[in-house]
């Protein structure tokens, strides 16, 4: 059987060969013909072997970076759908860049349609008003966890859960532990610092948005020491650049991380011990475990660390 070939992020990082969700799988991979056809024999043969059949009409294939004309080529390879950005996918929209109001229309029309069901229905204010604050709401929720938007419709506090979806996904993304919050910060972050230009990305802005709110009330919990600068991370209930003054325009160079620094125990070398002769006593209080456990960007307020929407 050919193989897929797949698809690199960086010199270091490769992109998830698949992702499942529910009844359904996402797979990544470049958009040739030799990793098409691997795909096609792959999903021919779980047919033959399982007896279930995958739908084609429901299938769709996404493609960046070749023309309409070679995306349409690999939709007949396959037989799925080619899916153009805006488009609708497990009741999400798929889209390029900022998001524009017109790409939840989808969701206006669901709610209009509820609407005028209700209206049939003799019901009470009172019954009508809940309808709207919990069936309406549910519809949105989904897609509100994901992204940024643009403005509240005042129903049960919508921009205040929008801004709190913001903050777990920005967490999310801090804390390094899945395979999208590894890509997404390589491609956001230059020498460990947030990027301050635009980038094409649905999600960014929230993210962006709430940063400074999670920088604020997190802390990291040492295990491993791999994914934490030793000078730029809070660790120490405040940053080391911050605690020692250090001029922003030299933080670009401050790219070590804890793991770095320690042997069983803190190895600061002489230079650095002369130019901060209290920095020894600052962090002799903290050490890293010989347990193999990634480090946690702690949330202060939960005992365990752990932040969750409820």
């Amino acid at each position: 059987m050919q193989k897929i070939n797949l698809t690199k992020a960086n010199k270091f990082c490769m992109v998830p060969s698949h992702t499942l969700f529910a009844g359904d799988i996402m797979i990544f991979c470049r958009g040739d013909v030799k990793s098409l056809k691997a795909i096609s024999d792959l999903l021919k043969n779980y047919r033959n072997y399982s007896g279930q059949f995958y739908n084609y009409s429901k299938s769709l294939i996404y493609a960046r970076g070749m023309t309409l004309a070679k995306h349409s080529s690999l939709a007949n390879l396959i037989g799925f759908t080619m899916a153009i950005p805006p488009f609708i996918y497990f009741g999400v929209p798929f889209f390029l860049g900022k998001l524009k109001a017109c790409y939840f229309l989808y969701i206006a029309d669901k709610i209009r349609l509820k609407l005028a069901a209700w209206k049939a229905k003799t019901l009470p204010m009172a019954g009508r008003t809940q309808l709207v604050k919990s069936v309406i709401l549910s519809m949105m929720v989904h897609c509100i966890s994901i992204y940024n938007w643009p403005g509240g419709l005042e129903i049960i506090y919508l921009e205040a859960y929008n801004s709190a979806t913001n903050i777990h996904l920005c967490w999310k993304f801090l804390n390094f532990n899945q395979s999208w919050s590894i890509l997404f910060n390589d491609r956001v972050k230059t020498n460990g610092r947030l990027i301050k230009y635009a980038i094409k990305s649905s999600i960014w802005n929230g993210i962006k948005e709430a940063h400074g709110a999670v920088l604020d009330n997190c802390m990291w919990s040492i295990d491993n020491g791999r994914s934490v600068n030793f000078w730029l991370d809070n660790w120490t209930c405040e940053t080391l650049a911050n605690k020692y003054q250090i001029p922003e325009k030299f933080h670009y160079g401050l790219t070590s991380k804890l793991s770095d620094w320690w042997t069983n125990a803190w190895n600061i070398n002489n230079n650095i011990q002369v130019a901060l002769p209290n920095l020894l006593g600052t962090i002799s209080r903290y050490s890293i475990p010989e347990v193999e456990v990634h480090d946690l960007f702690a949330w202060k307020n939960n005992i365990n660390g752990i932040l969750t929407i409820k």
